[in-house]
């Protein structure tokens, strides 16, 4: 469902209040998993730390950074689309001040 919210971001056009709506569910649902996500490793990682797990903080570190390394090719992705393409074609003050809170 990103995927095509992304591909009619990408068209150039005004999108309409139910499709901003949309878009910004959609994306913050991606992004609350991964917060989530990171959250649950993050405290996985601070009690195997306690452990002193060494072999397991490896494996536990590198989760984390994929997990982090996907937040931030995702926040480029939709500032990208924000920025070269909603907010240029954005035809209305509404929708304006709406791509700029996201």
């Amino acid at each position: 469902m990103v995927v095509t919210m992304k591909k009619e971001a990408s068209l150039d056009v005004d999108l309409t209040a139910d499709e901003r709506k949309l878009l910004f569910v959609k994306y913050t649902n991606i992004f609350v998993s991964r917060i989530d996500t990171w959250a649950l490793i993050s405290s996985v990682e601070q009690k195997e730390k306690n452990k002193g797990a060494e072999r397991k903080l490896e494996m536990i570190r590198q989760s984390r950074s994929e997990v982090e390394e996907e937040l931030r090719d995702f926040c480029a992705d939709i500032l990208g689309v924000l920025d070269k393409h909603l907010i240029p074609c954005a035809s209305t003050r509404e929708s304006k001040v709406f791509y700029y809170i996201m």
